[in-house]
């Protein structure tokens, strides 16, 4: 997946990347990637929203059945030992921080009193089989939903005031730091198919589509009304094609659910573009089922 991230990060050349190792540094990294060594990288900080895409061990927090803490996850990490995050090694939040040259963000649940007070370099709220709507994820236990993700962050923001002179340098370190979002699966895989018949009455598919993009919305102003500017946007996955479906369904029911996915990519899209006309100063890039990150969101010209 890497290698395919690199291709249409760089324009594929048929070479064939190889994985950067764990410890990799910043400039060794960009070496491989061939950007040179004269970039200039202005991100201060890190924060992660999300699902289990990106989840880096807040569920081992929660009682929830939902949970990456045994083997064999993380197999690939030094100690060989699950780290939390649904994953045998690295997740795409943890390669955007090496880009970036910042460390792995943590879960924020596992920071204690004094941490959460002090290290606002990076943060990770993301938490498995939740999603954008409030009901998604109850099957497996509790959650962090996206409203309570934001919330999380709200009280990130201010626990950071103490640490700048003045409100301006703080609002200037927000402009500049990156918004890592990648969430709504559970909302399809889980969300929807669990429902009973009478509400999956009430509520049909282009209704549900367009409750989960709504609250996305509301979610993305909140942020923007706390202060952040750059958003990189992890669209819904070909969520007909999963395993999860494919269990549940068989095959007859892979076409349904990728229409929907299909148009709630699409209504995602279409709302976040009308947010970045309103706010003209927001930096926000969607993309949808891959492993991609826009340098561009990163350098300082």
């Amino acid at each position: 997946m890497f290698s395919f991230f690199l291709d249409l990060l760089l324009g594929s050349n048929g070479d064939v990347f190889r994985i950067p190792p764990l410890n990799v540094n910043q400039i060794d990294l960009l070496k491989l990637l061939e950007l040179g060594d004269d970039i200039k990288f202005d991100v201060p900080a890190l924060y992660v929203f999300g699902d289990s895409t990106v989840d880096s061990g807040n569920n081992n927090f929660l009682p929830s059945t939902s949970k990456a803490n045994y083997p064999l996850f993380g197999v690939d990490f030094a100690d060989r030992k699950p780290t939390g995050r649904f994953s045998n090694g690295r997740i795409e939040a943890d390669f955007i921080a090496q880009v970036a040259g910042l460390p792995f963000p943590p879960p924020c649940l596992g920071l204690s009193k004094e941490e959460q007070k002090t290290l606002g370099t990076r943060v990770n709220y993301g938490s498995s089989a939740c999603g954008v709507l409030p009901d998604t994820g109850k099957l497996f236990g509790t959650c962090l939903t996206f409203d309570k993700q934001t919330g999380l962050f709200k009280t990130t923001v201010k626990n950071l005031q103490p640490l700048f002179d003045s409100p301006q340098k703080m609002v200037d370190y927000l402009s500049k730091s990156l918004f890592f979002i990648s969430t709504g699966n559970a909302d399809i895989s889980t969300g929807y198919d669990f429902l009973d018949n009478t509400t999956k009455q009430q509520t049909p598919f282009p209704k549900f589509v367009q409750a989960i993009s709504q609250k996305f919305s509301d979610n993305i102003k909140r942020l923007y009304d706390l202060g952040a500017r750059k958003l990189l946007v992890n669209s819904v996955g070909m969520m007909g094609c999963s395993p999860m479906t494919s269990l549940l369904h068989r095959i007859h029911m892979a076409l349904p659910i990728q229409e929907t996915v299909v148009a709630l990519q699409v209504k995602m899209g279409l709302d976040l573009a009308s947010l970045i006309c309103v706010h003209a100063i927001i930096e926000m890039i969607m993309f949808s089922s891959i492993l991609f990150m826009p340098v561009k969101l990163l350098i300082s010209y």
